[in-house]
C-alpha cells in the first residue's frame, strides 16, 4: 500500500476535547452529550470506504468509550500509537529518554512529516514543552514550563489579590494596571524562557548548524507575538495530529496492520 494511497484519521484523545484530522480538515469535540454524533458525521464525510483510524490518548476511559462506539465493530480499523511509540525500530528513537508523554513524541512525528532532522518543536499548551531530535531521529529530551494561561492562573490561585483573568496580548512592555502586568510577564517571561532554552540546546547539540524550529498549539500565535523577528519559527497548528497520520502511515508502509 502506497503513503499517498492511505486514507487516515489522526484521533487525539485529550482530557477536554476529542481532535480530528482529516488531510487538511480538522474539528474538535468537547465531551457533552452529543459529542459522538458529530464525530461520526467527521468521519462519514470521509468517504464511502470507512478510513484507518490512527489514535493517540491521555485519557483512558474516554479512549475506551471511543472504541465502543467507533471501533471494528463500527466498521472502523485503527491503530493505538501510545503503546507503539517505544519500540525500537520506530522512526523517532527514544532509548535516551524515560516517560516522554504521546503528545510531544507524536509533535517530533509531526516534524518528520514537514523535514528531514535535526530540529526542535515548541509546543504551546497547558505546558509548553520543548523537544529535540537529532540529525539521527534520536530524541534527545527537551525542556517543559507552564503555559502562559498556567502561570495566570497561579498567579490568582497563590496570591490574595490578583484577579483571574485570561491571556491577551499585550503591546507595551509597562502594564499601566495588575492584569497588563500580568499579561505581559506571563506571555514575556514564556517567550524569553523558551528562546533562552532553545539557545542553549543549539550551544550544546548544534553549535555549528541552523535547524527548523516548529511550533504548535493553542498559545503559540500568542507566543509567537513576542519573538524576534531573527527567530524564525514555522508555525503549524495541526502539528501533533500530523504526526499521528505520518505515524500511523509509516507503521502500515512496514506491514503493521490495523
Amino acid at each position: 500500500m502506497k503513503l499517498a494511497d492511505l486514507r487516515i484519521v489522526a484521533v487525539d484523545i485529550g482530557n477536554s476535547r476529542l481532535k480530528l484530522l482529516y488531510k487538511k480538515r480538522s474539528s474538535a469535540f468537547e465531551y457533552h452529550e452529543q459529542w459522538s454524533t458529530g464525530v461520526h458525521d467527521f468521519l462519514q464525510k470521509c468517504g464511502t470506504v470507512p478510513p484507518v483510524l490512527g489514535i493517540s490518548s491521555v485519557e483512558p476511559q474516554r479512549l475506551e468509550e471511543f472504541l465502543t462506539i467507533f471501533g471494528t465493530q463500527a466498521g472502523y480499523s485503527y491503530i493505538l500509537l501510545n503503546p507503539l511509540l517505544t519500540q525500537k525500530n520506530m522512526p523517532v528513537r527514544l532509548s535516551r529518554v524515560k516517560g516522554m508523554g504521546a503528545d510531544r513524541v507524536l509533535g517530533l512525528y509531526g516534524g518528520l512529516a514537514q523535514t528531514a532532522p535535526p530540529f526542535i518543536t515548541v509546543d504551546c499548551g497547558t505546558a509548553i514543552t520543548i523537544n529535540v531530535l537529532d540529525n539521527n531521529a534520536q530524541c534527545l529530551g527537551g525542556a517543559i514550563l507552564p503555559g502562559i494561561r498556567t502561570q495566570l492562573r497561579a498567579l490568582h490561585t497563590f496570591t490574595g489579590q490578583l484577579p483571574l483573568i485570561d491571556p491577551v496580548y499585550t503591546q507595551s512592555t509597562t502594564g499601566t494596571n495588575t492584569k497588563e502586568a500580568m499579561r505581559i510577564g506571563a506571555t514575556c517571561g514564556a517567550a524569553g524562557a523558551v528562546l533562552h532554552i532553545i539557545e542553549r540546546i543549539k550551544q550544546e547539540h548544534f553549535p555549528t548548524s541552523s535547524l527548523p524550529m516548529f511550533i504548535t498549539g493553542g498559545e503559540a500565535p500568542l507566543l509567537l507575538r513576542e519573538m524576534p523577528a531573527q527567530q524564525t519559527f514555522l508555525y503549524r497548528k495541526e502539528l501533533v495530529r500530523e504526526g499521528i497520520i505520518y505515524c500511523t502511515q509509516q507503521l502500515i508502509n512496514d506491514g503493521y496492520r490495523p
